[in-house]
This record gives structure tokens, C-alpha cells and sequence, in this order.
């Protein structure tokens, strides 16, 4: 197995426990960890946000790089691995910042951020030759790309709503 299809596996596997873990939150399940605690402190919120949306806007840097710079071969490897890290870390960081779906917006933006991270995850997999070999995907890169533009400009609506509101 190759770096990536592990660091997609792992993306995968954690974005199904925190599909599990919102879900048990959304229906009143309390846990009464520290975590839920540090995460009603407006200062653990912003400090968290911040951090996720600067993971969420640095990986366009695969995006960049492709189109622009034209990378290639061994570099575009090195590159393509730092993305899908970046997305698992990125996935970790969602979990920290948001101790539910949410409403409205908010639960679009965290279901959309869940669905694209299991997209892109069976996207490399496919890719890879680990999984679906026979079937043809063709829509889960464009798939990838436009929820990954949704969720980049949703995520910018929520920081400027929390930033001027707030």
C-alpha cells in the first residue's frame, strides 16, 4: 500500500467517526469531556477557526501548483501527499472546532466538509488501484473540486458573519 492510499484510508476511517460522533451530538448524547468544556470558550472557538480555515485555504496549494507552476513527477507526488495530510489534519481541526452539526449553514458547511473528505478519499483509492478498480468514478475529482470551492467560500461567509457579529 502507497502513502497516499494510507493517508486516504486514514482520512476516511476519520471522517466515518466524526460523522458518528456529530450525529450522537445532534440527537443530545452528552460525552462531558474537557474538550466539550474548551469548546463553549469563545477564545478556543476563534483560535480553532482560525486554524481551520487556514488548513481549509492552504490546501489549494495542490490547485496552484498544478495549473500554475505545472508540476510534475516527483514533486507532484510530494505535493499530492501534503495534500491529502493537510486534509486528514484539516479533518482533525473540524473535529476540535465543532462540537455539533450545527443549523442552517453550518450544518450544510460540516456535512458538505465530511462528504468531500470521504469523496476524495475514495477518489485516491480509485486512483490507486486499492478500491473500485472496475468501476468508472470519472465525476469524483470534479466532485472534489467543486465542493472543495463551496466549502472554501462558505467557510470565508462564516469567519466574516463570526468576525462582524460576533
Amino acid at each position: 500500500m502507497s502513502r497516499t492510499s494510507f493517508w486516504s484510508i486514514l482520512s476516511f476511517v476519520l471522517a466515518f467517526i466524526l460523522t458518528i460522533w456529530l450525529s450522537l451530538k445532534s440527537l443530545g448524547i452528552q460525552f462531558g469531556t474537557t474538550l466539550e468544556i474548551w469548546q463553549q470558550d469563545r477564545a478556543y472557538k476563534n483560535t480553532t477557526g482560525v486554524i481551520f480555515l487556514s488548513l481549509i485555504l492552504s490546501q489549494w496549494i495542490l490547485s496552484i501548483s498544478r495549473t500554475i507552476y505545472k508540476t510534475n513527477g516527483e514533486a507532484w507526488q510530494r505535493i499530492k501527499e501534503v495534500h491529502l495530510i493537510v486534509g486528514m489534519l484539516t479533518l482533525i481541526m473540524a473535529f476540535l472546532h465543532a462540537w455539533n452539526l450545527g443549523f442552517g449553514m453550518l450544518f450544510f458547511l460540516m456535512g458538505l466538509f465530511i462528504l468531500n473528505t470521504l469523496l476524495s478519499s475514495v477518489y485516491t483509492l480509485k486512483s490507486e488501484g486499492v478500491l473500485l478498480k472496475n468501476i468508472n468514478l470519472n465525476f469524483l475529482l470534479p466532485g472534489h473540486i467543486i465542493f472543495s470551492v463551496a466549502i472554501t467560500l462558505l467557510s470565508l461567509m462564516h469567519w466574516w458573519l463570526v468576525m462582524t457579529f460576533n
